[in-house]
């Protein structure tokens, strides 16, 4: 009798499912602290939040390649130019989104993701998409129906919009971290923070403001670049070396799930019941998603 073992490919999936999850839970403060913010501008808290996210990954990339930092960031290219771009995008999008629409209302657009992912994937990576994850993202579509069915605030269009484009970006940037998973590609978050930091801190010029905010704001807006974006976009890109671009914004939505629960437990900004159910079933596609991609990884003992 033959009993099969764990394989490295079905512990890597694992590891990386597990990583992914744990970014979207990361992730999933951003709403809250937000809404914590005091008296800065949504321009100053981007560049604040990127600024800390940015330097945090530039310290690492200089830590790991010491004389060849330099080298390690040329190293992302273009794959990597266009997700420090996507990662730009979204981080900025997704903070005016806050600010023009409901936090449960911008997270549940995020639901969105995996099918931009899968687009971008097969049309610029030729990855196939699982029939279970096309399952999975079936039941992403019947949770945030049920999520939504608690009202849909058309008066907040246009922040669902920029929702939706910090989404689009978000996508990109996982489908080009995905390209480059056989190289380093913590620089290329490196470089989207610098990228935003650059626009940011434009914008905050022109609209005659400082870049100067007060101390909470300062807190704040380190925890959201350096906890909630940094810790949890290396445990990302560490997990997409085994996860598939489609699957990886699939897992990543613990942060739909759970961003709104903060804001309802801190804030009582939402309603539970909608949101509960709703996500049961977000929680639901994710475990199917990665339990059949370890099965198909990992067969069936023999006898």
């Amino acid at each position: 009798m033959t009993i099969g073992t764990a394989t490295p490919g079905v512990e890597n999936y694992g590891r990386g499912i597990l990583l992914v999850a744990t970014a979207g839970l990361l992730w999933s403060s951003g709403g809250l602290l937000y809404r914590l913010v005091e008296t800065a501008s949504d321009w100053q808290i981007v560049a604040w939040r990127t600024f800390f996210m940015g330097i945090s990954a530039g310290v690492y990339v200089a830590w790991r390649y010491r004389r060849d930092a330099w080298g390690a960031i040329r190293r992302i290219g273009w794959w990597g130019v266009a997700g420090a771009v996507g990662l730009a995008v979204a981080n900025s999008a997704f903070i005016f989104s806050l600010s023009l629409t409901y936090v449960a209302n911008a997270l549940l657009i995020l639901a969105a993701s995996p099918f931009i992912a899968a687009v971008l994937a097969w049309l610029l990576l030729r990855e196939r998409v699982r029939r279970a994850t096309v399952l999975a993202m079936a039941l992403v579509i019947a949770g945030v129906a049920v999520m939504e069915s608690g009202g849909f605030h058309s008066g907040r269009v246009f922040g669902d919009l920029l929702a939706l484009l910090a989404v689009t970006g978000f996508a990109l940037f996982s489908v080009c971290v995905r390209a480059g998973r056989h190289g380093d590609m913590m620089p290329t978050v490196a470089v989207g923070g610098l990228f935003s930091v650059v626009v940011a801190s434009t914008m905050v010029v022109i609209a005659g403001d400082s870049l100067l905010i007060g101390v909470r704001d300062f807190e704040i807006a380190f925890l959201m670049g350096f906890a909630q974006v940094f810790v949890g976009m290396t445990l990302y890109i560490f997990g997409a070396r085994h996860v598939p671009a489609a699957e990886l914004a699939l897992l990543s939505l613990t942060e739909v799930v759970m961003g709104p629960l903060w804001v309802w437990l801190a804030l009582n900004e939402i309603q539970v019941a909608h949101t509960f159910y709703g996500g049961a079933l977000v929680l639901v596609a994710v475990v199917i998603n990665a339990l059949t991609g370890m099965r198909r990884r990992h067969p069936l003992p023999q006898v």
